[in-house]
This record gives C-alpha cells, sequence and structure tokens, in this order.
C-alpha cells in the first residue's frame, strides 16, 4: 500500500509538469526531460549500489562515461574555447563527488546517502545561482526549494558510527555536487552545443576516475581489471544520458529551478532501495515524498 502511493505521487507529478509548466518558470518539455533524467539517475546509483563491489561498479561507469565522451569529442571536437575552464573545473569536483558518492555508498544504505547528497543540492544550487548567476526566484520559489531540500534530507536515517560516516561522506558528496551543478549550468551556456561540452567533461572525468581506482587496487595487490560488469557498464551509460538531459535543459530554464526538479529523483530511489535492496518503507519516507511532491509543484506552477 505504501510503495502504491509513492507511485502514484510521482505519476501525479510528471503529469503536473507536463500539463501545466509551461506557466512556470521552466517549459513542460523540459521540465519532463529533467523528470526523466531524475529517474535515470536514481536507476546508475541503485545499480552501483547493488553491486557486490561498489569499486568496481565505479571502474566501468567511469570507464563507459569516458569511452562515450572520448568518441564524442572525435566526432564533434572540442567545445568552443570560453567552454573549457568550466569543463576543467567540472571535471576535477566531479572527481571529487565520484570518490565521495563511493564511500558513503560502502558505509552506508542508498536510502541514508542518496537523499543527503541529492537534499543538499538544491538549496546550495539556489543560492549559488543567486550569488553568481544573479539569478532571481520568487518567495514562493525559495520556500518551495527550501521544503524540498528539507524533505528529502529528512528521508535519511542516522543509526550508529558506521552511519555517521556515511553522513559525512553524503554531506561531502552534496557539496561537490552543488559546485559541479553551477559550473556545468553556466558552462554549458558559453558552449555551442550540450554534446561537446558533456563529451570533454567524461572523456576526462571517467578517465581520471578509472585511473585513480585502478591504481588504489594496485597498491592493494589487486587484479586491476577483474570480470566486466555488465550491470555497471548500463549503469554508465544511463549516467551519460541522464546527466545530458540535465545539461540540456540548464542551457533552457534557471539553473536553481533544473536543480530542484531533479532532485525528486530521490523518491524513485526510495522506490527501488524498497524493491531492489530489500529496504524499508516507512511513513516517515512517504510523508517526505508528499512534501517533495508539494515542493516541485510549488516550484514549477507558482512564480
Amino acid at each position: 500500500m505504501h510503495l502504491h502511493l509513492i507511485i502514484s505521487h510521482d505519476s501525479e507529478l510528471a503529469m503536473l509538469v507536463a500539463v501545466i509548466g509551461q506557466e512556470a518558470g521552466i517549459p513542460p518539455a523540459i521540465a519532463a526531460l529533467v523528470l526523466l533524467a531524475a529517474g535515470a539517475h536514481a536507476t546508475w546509483n541503485a545499480l552501483a549500489k547493488r553491486s557486490p563491489s561498489q569499486e568496481m561498479a565505479f571502474f566501468y561507469i567511469n570507464a563507459t562515461v569516458a569511452v562515450i565522451g572520448v568518441g564524442l569529442e572525435l566526432s564533434l571536437g572540442l567545445p568552443v574555447e570560453a567552454a573549457l575552464p568550466f569543463v576543467l573545473g567540472s571535471a576535477a569536483i566531479h572527481v571529487a563527488y565520484n570518490l565521495f558518492l563511493l564511500g558513503s555508498y560502502q558505509r552506508g544504505d542508498l536510502s541514508l546517502a542518496y537523499p543527503i547528497a541529492r537534499g543538499l543540492a538544491p538549496l546550495a544550487v539556489a543560492g549559488g545561482a543567486w550569488l553568481i548567476a544573479g539569478e532571481q526566484l520568487t518567495t514562493t520559489q525559495i520556500l518551495a526549494v527550501a521544503v524540498i531540500g528539507a524533505g528529502l534530507i529528512s528521508l535519511a536515517r542516522v543509526n550508529g558510527p558506521g552511519s555517521r560516516r556515511a553522513v559525512a561522506f553524503s554531506l561531502a558528496t552534496g557539496v561537490t555536487i552543488a559546485a559541479y551543478s553551477m559550473l556545468d549550468g553556466l558552462g554549458v551556456r558559453h558552449a555551442q552545443g550540450t554534446l561537446p561540452y558533456i563529451g570533454a567533461l567524461f572523456a576526462m572525468e571517467g578517465t581520471a576516475i578509472s585511473v585513480v581506482i585502478a591504481s588504489l587496487r594496485h597498491r592493494r595487490g589487486e587484479r586491476l581489471l577483474p570480470k566486466p560488469s555488465l550491470a555497471a557498464i548500463e549503469a554508465g551509460a544511463i549516467s551519460f544520458l541522464a546527466y545530458a538531459a540535465v545539461l540540456y535543459a540548464q542551457r533552457r530554464a534557471e539553473l536553481a529551478l533544473v536543480s530542484a526538479l531533479r532532485e525528486t529523483s530521490v523518491v524513485v530511489a526510495m522506490v527501488i532501495g524498497h524493491l531492489w535492496l530489500r529496504e524499508e518503507i516507512t511513513p516517515k519516507k512517504i510523508a517526505a515524498s508528499v512534501a517533495i511532491t508539494i515542493g516541485v509543484a510549488a516550484l514549477v506552477l507558482l512564480h
């Protein structure tokens, strides 16, 4: 019953945004695209968490996006010069993001790490977009972003020292999400197209993370390249598609609004965590999902 309610809330949200979003800060087609990207993002994170070895899952996810990125650069070329500093900065932050996210998944549940990391980002991006990009949100939109962030963070549970370490890694992950969201949102607007930008980003990021993980395994005397994981390769492809959709949306809508919509992926992650990882869905989680739905509806529909 609880699961049915959560799926119902998420479906109603998608329909609401797609039909009426034109009257708000995000066109309905862009809002629908971001919601699809949110679902895809939750899916690849769940695949990584479900893997017997999160470390090797992250290796193959990043190796996959690196191959895709190099292929795009060979066919489309580098983004324009004005976008390159953003790509370089974002790639460095993405390396830290991957390492923090890996650390959080090695120490905590998906339903603990994911909400904290994703819940922190909309609040930080809204503040950064206001300070750096000069984007102005209405009072209603600011309150909506705050409701979404509070709802997402409230989904997390802290139980014991191990969970506290997972929370620390998750908070660090959230900071890096906010940082790269700002950089990429501004950088893709300087680029001539989304694909050259994300191709360069993933070529650098994916290669760097793959080398770092391989080096760590070499230091520990472990096998560098165990049998490839098809699920991790699929997760890498999904990761690329999800973030390409987000960058496309960031070129056409305000950064804070795109970030807040994107973070509704935590509701999808909660359902996936229940179905795949046997994590419990509590009344607290259902209440938080309702708060997220209300926040997103206010964010998209009200000026």
